[in-house]
């Protein structure tokens, strides 16, 4: 397999972790019968681990081996150096997470601690997403459109599931306010931000790179 179909495969495995890692509360907050909800809640820390090193895996080959490490820079313009820099927070992120991924953590840091801690994932989640739209390296060629749909759907399911829990606990705490206020919110952000998504598609960092070099 080659260098850059290896990444793409990476960041697919990267980002797939995490999305089910993300989905868990919102889904089974959304369908609380739903079954296997323990096996589910100790297998998402898992897969926020694993997203740590598929994602890890993923740098290693598009910035030190494709980019050539911190001499391919200088051939780089400001949108790519922004999405290196937002991507690197990400990476952060998912390691700090990685690292306090165990109980041991949970005793030393005190769960409220640790729980506002894990909570970045969702700025973490955020910065990849810009990261895909500024670049869009694995949504290139021929299936990039449909790669880009696909993307568009799964995430549009993660931030409805995830309106309609906020919604709830916001019903919860203060009953007056409108239940459907931020479910309309995300759903008008998302036709907002689908065409965007789907025309940066076509970038890709890696030919950036080698037609500077050239």
């Amino acid at each position: 397999m080659e260098t850059e179909q290896l990444a793409q495969t990476y960041a697919f495995l990267a980002t797939g972790s995490l999305y089910l890692a993300l989905l868990v509360s919102p889904l089974y907050s959304a369908f609380p019968q739903l079954a296997y909800k323990g096996l589910a809640t100790k297998a998402r820390r898992a897969l926020g681990v694993s997203s740590f090193v598929f994602a890890l895996f993923h740098v290693y080959l598009t910035f030190f081996v494709q980019l050539g490490g911190f001499a391919g820079l200088p051939f780089l313009d400001s949108t790519y150096i922004w999405a290196i820099c937002l991507s690197s927070l990400a990476l952060l992120i998912l390691t700090l997470m990685a690292a306090t991924s165990s109980d041991w953590a949970i005793r030393k840091l005190s769960f409220p601690r640790w729980k506002w801690l894990h909570r970045l994932v969702y700025l973490a989640g955020i910065l990849i997403i810009i990261h895909a739209l500024l670049l869009g390296s694995d949504f290139g060629g021929e299936s990039g459109s449909l790669a880009g749909q696909v993307a568009l759907f799964l995430l549009s399911i993660l931030l409805m599931l995830e309106a309609l829990r906020i919604d709830t606990y916001l019903a919860r705490i203060a009953p007056r306010l409108p239940r459907l206020g931020l479910v309309s919110l995300i759903v008008l952000a998302i036709i907002l931000l689908a065409p965007h998504y789907i025309n940066l598609g076509g970038l890709s960092i890696h030919a950036h790179h080698a037609d500077a070099v050239k």
